[in-house]
């Protein structure tokens, strides 16, 4: 077999490479294992130049190589091997068409800048795909409104501070969220005063932002209390939405403070907004269930009823009603305090009073007083006797009108 001269005379299949084990290397040897060593050394080099046409000849044994532009439109490579990969650094003007023979990111045609640096693979006979075009697939495409697009690109637009979004079609921007995060209040879109009413928050962003994805938050100073359900328009034209605590229920009132920042949160899964920030007000939570044990946060009616639940295991009852009472557990005396008032009706001198819940013994101590809002107080006695679910109070008085007697009685529970 000859010596090869390129890696296209090589093959992946050692017995198709020379020498073969039949051949007479004799004085030859020497040249095999240069010309290979040569071979392998030039898939890690920089080619000659190559000018641009319509199907671009590239030199078979080159990692790097300029292309001049000479046709303005390359519509493919020639054919090396499958799988080879090459790097192609391009002059301006030279439109890369996208085809089955040259295929580009996002299948639309591209137009090279100078010093345009992109990856191309031989992926098949007649085909090459293109696997990185740094300028239209990195991530965040930074500065002016890209000129090629595609769906579901993404754009840092930094002259409004926005990061943007390609919808699924192509055919417009949707707006992600604020470039530059939240605590940044020049961004004018991160922050707006409010231009509403109360219970009906509008936003007044530049840009106006009339679309946006889920997750995406707005600043807004409100210039009202909420007094109740309340909704948020992001935008003139743009449909109101409601606003629910995080909880994801409606606003019930003092959510929102006047003239205090609040965050909002759009939410596709309730087709709102969610408070999640409120300056001066309060952000609603979901409360844990009664029994939970975890990390969550504790709203102020959960404490509550976590505290009453621990009253009433520890033996404690309580009814704090104009006729009430506080009823100790046995392991603080259990004792027993009632309160009330009671009417007396004109011209009686003594009413009997009935208490909510029976003492164990007779009442251990009684007091009453004259609570009628008008005239002289007059003296108010209590009677008690062995029962144990009522007494009998008595006023004192020359003459005795319609009045009304508070009263306060203890004993054993």
């Amino acid at each position: 077999m000859a010596i090869p001269s390129s890696i296209t005379d090589l093959d992946t299949n050692e017995a198709m490479n020379s020498p073969a084990g039949s051949d007479s290397v004799g004085g030859t040897l020497d040249n095999f294992l240069r010309i290979h060593a040569a071979i392998i050394r030039r898939q890690f080099s920089k080619g000659a130049d190559i000018n641009s046409a319509s199907t671009t000849v590239l030199p078979p044994d080159c990692s790097f190589a300029n292309v001049k532009k000479v046709a303005s439109t390359i519509n493919g490579f020639s054919d090396n091997f499958n799988g080879r990969i090459v790097y192609l650094k391009f002059e301006a003007g030279i439109t890369l068409a996208h085809s089955s023979a040259l295929m580009m990111p996002a299948g639309v045609s591209v137009v090279t800048e100078a010093n345009d640096i992109v990856c191309f693979m031989n992926e098949s006979p007649g085909a090459w795909k293109c696997l990185s075009y740094p300028r239209y697939t990195d991530a965040d495409h930074p500065g002016p409104e890209p000129v090629i697009t595609w769906p579901y690109m993404r754009w840092a637009d930094t002259a409004n501070l926005l990061l943007r979004r390609r919808n699924a079609a192509n055919t417009e921007w949707i707006i992600v969220g604020a470039l530059l995060g939240l605590e940044n209040r020049t961004s004018a879109f991160a922050w707006s005063m409010d231009a509403g009413s109360p219970n009906a928050y509008v936003g007044a962003y530049s840009p106006a932002a009339s679309t946006y994805d889920n997750g995406l938050v707005l600043r807004l100073r409100a210039a009202n209390a909420n007094t109740g359900p309340a909704i948020f328009t992001p935008a003139v034209g743009v449909s109101s939405l409601p606003i629910y605590g995080s909880d994801g229920g409606p606003l019930t009132g003092g959510e929102i403070a006047a003239d205090k920042e609040i965050w909002l949160q759009y939410s596709g899964s309730v087709n709102g907004w969610l408070l999640i920030y409120s300056q001066g007000g309060y952000v609603k939570g979901v409360a844990p269930s009664a029994s939970d044990n975890s990390a969550k946060l504790a709203s102020t009616s959960w404490i509550r009823s976590a505290m009453s639940n621990i009253a009433s295991a520890a033996g404690f009852a309580i009814n704090l009603s104009g006729t009430g009472y506080i009823k100790f557990p046995s392991w603080l005396g259990s004792w027993l305090v009632q309160w009330g008032a009671i009417g007396i009706a004109n011209g009686s001198y003594s009413a009997t009073v009935v208490l909510p819940l029976a003492f164990s013994g007779p009442v251990t101590r009684a007091f009453a007083c004259d609570a009628t809002s008008s005239g002289t107080p007059l003296a108010a006695k209590v009677i008690t006797s062995a029962a144990t679910t009522s007494f009998d109070l008595l006023l004192d008085g020359p003459s005795i009108n319609s009045r009304v007697a508070c009263w306060l009685a203890i004993g054993s529970a």
